[in-house]
């Protein structure tokens, strides 16, 4: 091969050979390799769950979760609403942490979890709190094209109620013009009563007033109230109907229990009037649509569910769209699909705790509820389910806006020694249990403390209630009797006596068959039963039956009764022949 050739094809290949290692090693080569250790930890808030937001009431709240990373987790920490990081440093491939912010302003708190790796890398995980007013107090905005932002609290832009507006959010009214400090106001629902009260504030009208009269707010002279347009003929839909009056002070109302659409939507309706009082009686604001309002179909109500007010009301005149008022005002962005954009809502804490209550069993006829079987109810109770040791714990659960019990937590506590049965938060609508030996292990003749608690189905707890019970003093009767014949005739008499074992104390101790316990305060005693024959001597251990017509399944009852009053049954049937025939002895 020519020289000039060769030194071709070798700087051809050299330059070939650099195109490959510079493209191999390139940070824009299309090889690129990652690390386990290049990615972020990952981070999941298992509690509370998240929804799009959640709410609480409380200053306080614990939140747990895990972080892991396919190094190791240097650091774990958290904050809410921009606070200073708060957290604690693990060493680990994964950690499982829990903390409890005490930091929530009432309103919009974002709480967000960091952890950090070894080599820095940063995974993170944020969810939204939403603090309500626990007295039922509004939170957030309505909006009317005419008048713009209603803000029904100052916590809107005073999120920690120093008095002080914070920057960037609107609704604090100030006046006079040389008051530097907001008033403090709110509009409130009595979730008992259903009444509104209070007061929402627009920057362009001024104050919008759910109250018949305006005291206390004298500086702001506000005009003096007239009768709304229609009266009170709202007053019937209210929480408690015909309270919502004029001496009540009493303008607007929610009814808790009355549901709006299916069965667990949470949908209550709000009744009655608003007025903006600096517009006179141009200023009212109907709540709730009505026949009389020629078929125009609108109205304000609340969720359960969400704690959110959504829907419509109108200032006008008698029938939209006459505008002499303010004209339409939505209390949420899901009326007009507005979400993206302006993402306003009114919000409250409504739902009221449910109760509950044990059901107690009755001495005569089968119990609801064996806490535990008691005199008298031996044959329905113990001698048929061991309530005697093992109770049927029976409760009736009421929630005053009707919704369902949706979890339970019973716990069951030996006074006098460790036994013990905790069932923890059990989600069920069930409102019984029958206990038994995988329980607890239970005595005789001990007592034993029974608490529980439910929650209804969205959240609301009833608080606990607690019931202390004694178990019998000891087994019920082995009921049984023998007989003289397995078969007997129509007229003739059959022998049945008594041959139960009792019990005397916590230990069993059995007696011997038909002998009655020494050691008993009282005697035993006897009652035979039969519809199908004639008893001689029905009180006593031992009784003659004569039965009155032949045929099979004829039955005949035993109910002994110990001497501490414990009582079982037992029976038998037997099948009777024809009546035996008479003869006559002739010589």
């Amino acid at each position: 091969m020519d020289k000039k050739v060769k030194v071709k094809y070798l700087i051809f290949f050299s330059l070939l050979l650099l195109v490959f290692v510079y493209s191999f090693f390139s940070p824009t080569s299309f090889l690129k390799v990652v690390f386990a250790a290049d990615l972020p930890p990952v981070v999941n808030i298992q509690s509370p769950a998240d929804t799009g937001y959640f709410v609480t009431t409380d200053v306080a709240l614990t939140v747990s979760g895990t972080s892991s990373d396919d190094g190791v987790i240097q650091a774990t920490r958290w904050t809410d609403s921009g606070s200073d990081w708060a957290g604690s440093t693990v060493v680990a491939p994964s950690d499982d942490w829990t903390f409890t912010t005490n930091l929530l302003d009432v309103g919009v708190n974002e709480l967000v979890v960091r952890t950090r790796d070894t080599i820095g890398n940063i995974g993170s995980s944020s969810m939204t709190i939403i603090r309500l007013p626990a007295d039922g107090g509004l939170l957030g905005y309505a909006w009317a094209e005419t008048i713009g932002w209603v803000s029904f609290s100052s916590l809107n832009c005073d999120p920690d109620g120093n008095l002080t507006s914070n920057d960037g959010l609107p609704g604090c009214p100030v006046y006079p013009s040389d008051v530097t400090v907001p008033y403090f106001y709110q509009t409130k629902i009595d979730p008992t009563t259903g009444h509104l009260s209070g007061y929402a504030w627009s920057e362009n009208v001024g104050w919008i007033s759910f109250n018949y009269t305006n005291t206390g707010y004298a500086s702001l002279n506000p005009p003096a109230i007239g009768v709304q347009p229609d009266g009170y003929t709202f007053n019937s839909n209210c929480n408690i109907s015909g309270t919502c009056t004029s001496a009540a002070n009493c303008l607007a109302c929610y009814n808790s229990s009355e549901e709006l659409g299916s069965t667990g939507d949470g949908r209550r309706a709000v009744y009655g009037w608003a007025r903006v009082l600096s517009l006179g009686n141009d200023g009212w604001i109907k709540l709730q649509s009505q026949i009389s309002d020629g078929g125009v179909d609108y109205g304000v109500e609340y969720n359960l569910n969400t704690y959110e007010f959504s829907g419509f009301g109108w200032s006008g005149g008698p029938l939209p769209p006459e505008t002499t008022g303010i004209g339409w005002l939505s209390f949420n962005c899901i009326n007009d699909s507005s979400c993206v954009g302006s993402g306003y809502k009114t919000l409250a804490f409504l739902n009221l705790p449910p109760s509950t209550s044990f059901v107690a069993g009755s001495p005569s006829a089968p119990p609801l509820s064996e806490l535990p079987c008691g005199p008298g109810n031996g044959f329905e109770g113990a001698c048929a389910s061991d309530c005697e040791k093992y109770p049927l714990i029976d409760w009736e659960f009421n929630d005053p806006e009707g919704l369902p019990q949706s979890k339970y937590h019973l716990i069951i506590d030996e006074l006098s020694g460790s036994g013990s049965y905790d069932s923890g938060e059990v989600p069920s609508s069930v409102t019984q249990l029958k206990l038994n030996s995988s329980h607890l292990t239970m005595k005789y003749n001990t007592t034993y403390e029974i608490t529980l608690n439910t929650w209804d189905s969205i959240g609301q707890e009833s608080g606990e209630i607690v019931y202390a019970f004694t178990t019998d003093k000891h087994k019920y009767p082995d009921a049984n009797f023998e007989w003289f014949i397995d078969e007997g005739s129509e007229d003739e008499e059959v022998k049945f006596w008594n041959n139960s074992v009792y019990f005397i104390n916590s230990s069993d101790d059995p007696s011997a068959s038909g002998i009655c316990h020494p050691g008993y305060p009282g005697p035993c005693s006897f009652n035979w039963v039969s519809s199908d024959a004639d008893l001689v001597d029905e009180s006593l251990a031992t009784t003659t039956a004569k039965f009155r017509d032949s045929g099979s399944s004829r039955e005949i009852i035993l109910e002994a009764t110990d001497g501490d009053t414990y009582m079982c049954a037992s029976s038998t049937s037997l099948d009777i022949n024809l009546r035996l025939p008479t003869w006559t002895e002739t010589r």
